[in-house]
């Protein structure tokens, strides 16, 4: 597992759903339809899931999001006085959680790439981020292609079923950033995460 890559992802995600928005029903440029919802309304294997992690009266707000057909619930929290988020699936699946958490909890190697990657900046704030996703082989046309999916449905990766896997690409991130850290972007003009 790639956990830079995963991380990423995961931030993206939780930058999008972080957003939030005053209105109750919101499409963006994607037609993605997000509203505020209560406990109880949630779905009874989504509620069960949340309320073993997150008790009642420390959700702060539940986001339902549908995107593309597909519906996910964004639910920030808190723990011991800590920012906390979640995302679960309608069948109860945790897909992410994301905590709050201090500088000095980040990895050294974490740091150390900090530092180098970005000379002279300042860290305002850190997060650790947990996704899950399942890894799964399919043949076509005599060709294993692995695939990974989200518990809602939603394709994270895939290789081409040729030279390597999904994983090959996400590990040459790193060679997108220049010295100066800089991000240069993906080949063929694509950005991260399409």
């Amino acid at each position: 597992m790639n956990l830079r890559y995963n991380s990423l992802a995961a931030l993206s995600l939780i930058c999008v759903a972080g957003l939030g928005l005053a209105a109750t029903n919101h499409w963006d440029d994607e037609q993605e339809i997000k509203s505020e919802i209560k406990l109880a309304d949630l779905p009874e294997a989504a509620r069960a899931s949340v309320t073993k992690t997150a008790p009642a009266n420390s959700i702060q707000k539940i986001t339902k999001e549908t995107d593309g057909g597909v519906t996910a619930y964004e639910i920030e929290y808190t723990d011991a006085g800590v920012i906390c988020f979640m995302d679960v699936s309608p069948a109860g699946d945790v897909l992410m959680t994301e905590r709050v958490i201090g500088q000095d909890k980040l990895p050294a190697a974490v740091n150390a790439a900090l530092k180098l990657g970005f000379p002279g900046a300042t860290i305002t704030d850190a997060n650790i981020v947990v996704t899950t996703y399942y890894k799964v082989n399919v043949v076509i046309d005599g060709k294993t292609h692995e695939v990974k999916m989200d518990a809602a449905g939603n394709i994270e990766d895939e290789d081409d079923g040729e030279n390597g896997s999904a994983d090959d690409d996400a590990d040459d991130d790193q060679d997108d950033i220049q010295d100066d850290g800089e991000d240069v972007g993906e080949e063929d003009g694509e950005e991260d995460g399409e």
